[in-house]
């Protein structure tokens, strides 16, 4: 016979499931919610790669880019050394001209990371910024907090007359640079924390620093220099065709020293005619 008090019991047990169901409903809202915010960050990365590898076209080719660079770079030494016997010299030169027309066919793409064909347009430095973010999905879990990648209020509401697809890859080349120098920091001292800050202190300026090591003075042209790294597995490359594609335009990128983090500091100047090529004599 039922009592009361199974009764109460009965309800009690009733309630506490509802309490139960109601909170698995929760976390499976919770966990869709979560899963749907990591879809569109993939749809959102992709969508950037998208960009990116129409904007620059280069990452692809870069390992071939690097072997005949370095062919190309063995071969003039050793035409150099023979120039006093003609018919190897002949020889070299023909394989060289053979190098550079296959090199000339691979760099076909790399027009498209020269400033053409998109309209030049004003972007909002905050929606800049995110698209930054973009190029680094997963830095929480790589950098936490131990780098932290920040603008200024003056970028973040400013604006930046440019082309999108062509800023966007360059900006994130050079937090890339920032971030190999910090994370080897990090390994050394794990209390050591990394900033990389964009900025732009005015118009159609912008730059990229960071607390690192900083580029010593003797080296701030020669970093743009064509397989010039300080990393032994660096191609040496990224800089040097982001100044090419600049200066081609009009427009130049250059490293300062005195970076108010105390690092590196590369600058990026937008206005055309920053960068006037020297007259030839």
């Amino acid at each position: 016979m039922t009592t009361p008090a199974d009764l109460e019991k009965l309800l009690r047990d009733e309630e506490r499931i509802e309490r139960r169901l109601a909170r698995l409903a929760e976390r499976k809202a919770e966990f869709e919610a979560k899963e749907q915010a990591h879809r569109n960050a993939v749809q959102a990365h992709e969508n950037w790669l998208t960009t990116f590898t129409n904007g620059l076209a280069f990452d692809a080719n870069s390992h071939e880019l690097n072997s005949l660079w370095g062919n190309l770079w063995s071969r003039a030494k050793r035409l150099r050394a023979m120039l006093t016997r003609s018919e190897k010299a002949t020889a070299e030169v023909n394989s060289l001209i053979a190098s550079l027309q296959h090199m000339q066919s691979l760099s076909d793409p790399m027009n498209r990371y020269q400033w053409k064909g998109e309209m030049l347009s004003a972007h909002k430095g905050e929606h800049v910024f995110n698209g930054v973010k973009l190029g680094f999905p997963r830095w929480d879990q790589y950098y936490g907090t131990g780098i932290d990648l920040r603008a200024t209020d003056r970028f973040l509401e400013g604006t930046v007359t440019a082309r999108r697809r062509h800023m966007d890859p360059m900006i994130i080349g050079l937090v890339k640079n920032s971030l190999r120098f910090l994370s080897s920091m990090r390994r050394e001292d794990r209390d050591f924390t990394g900033i990389i800050e964009i900025d732009s202190p005015s118009e159609n300026v912008i730059t990229v620093s960071d607390n690192g090591p900083g580029i010593p003075e003797d080296l701030l042209e020669r970093v743009f220099d064509a397989h010039y790294s300080s990393r032994n597995n660096g191609t040496g490359l990224g800089l040097f065709v982001a100044r090419m594609a600049l200066r081609n335009s009009g427009y130049d990128i250059y490293a300062e020293m005195g970076s108010e983090l105390g690092g590196a500091r590369i600058v990026i100047n937008l206005n055309h005619g920053a960068y006037k090529a020297p007259k030839e004599s």
